[in-house]
């Protein structure tokens, strides 16, 4: 996943252009649906590795990505938006967030997500709407809220079109609520 962000991001000389197969406007870059799910054949080996400051939006939609590298995203550090909806990823795991905690808005809906592992939001401190509807999540961890850089200024979750039996944990300095989905910006619905 880091090198598909990689090529994505374009990191090239100064001189470069958009990869031909995103479209790239100022701080946004969007590479949806173009099939990607691996870029290690495709990264050129001269391109020059950089920090991209300007991107805020990243759209890697519509693809084949499976599985996001830890410290993927380590070197967009001012996203503020990134859109991972209708892929194929299955388990978030430990840091693959890390760096992006300016991130407002993190869409991983129509996705095969059946687990997501503790510590898999650390750094997302600004997080603010996350959308994991139309997964397979059959329990949600609460405790991801407490967790050391867990996304504690969130707003609005979607859960919904999940097979969720029960979302666990709901437990630390203070309840989220008493059900999620009596939660004003919440949103759970089984299926």
């Amino acid at each position: 996943m880091s090198l598909l962000l990689l090529l994505c991001l374009g990191f090239l000389p100064s001189v470069a252009a958009c990869p031909s197969y995103c479209l790239c406007a100022s701080d946004i870059i969007s590479c949806s649906g173009r099939n990607l799910h691996n870029a290690l054949y495709a990264l050129p080996t001269d391109w020059i590795l950089q920090p991209f400051d300007r991107l805020t939006t990243l759209v890697l939609s519509r693809n084949s990505i499976s599985q996001i590298e830890v410290n993927a995203f380590i070197l967009t550090p001012h996203l503020l938006h990134l859109d991972l909806s209708s892929n194929q990823l299955t388990v978030l795991n430990l840091s693959i967030f890390t760096g992006l905690k300016e991130l407002k808005e993190l869409l991983l809906f129509d996705n095969q997500i059946v687990q997501i592992n503790p510590g898999a939001f650390s750094d997302l401190h600004s997080l603010q709407k996350l959308y994991l509807s139309g997964n397979r999540l059959t329990t949600f961890p609460l405790g991801i809220y407490w967790e050391p850089g867990g996304p504690r200024n969130l707003t609005f979750l979607d859960l919904s079109y999940n097979k969720l039996s029960k979302v666990s944990g709901n437990s630390g300095p203070g309840p989220l609520c008493s059900h999620p989905s009596s939660c004003s910006g919440f949103r759970v619905k089984n299926i």
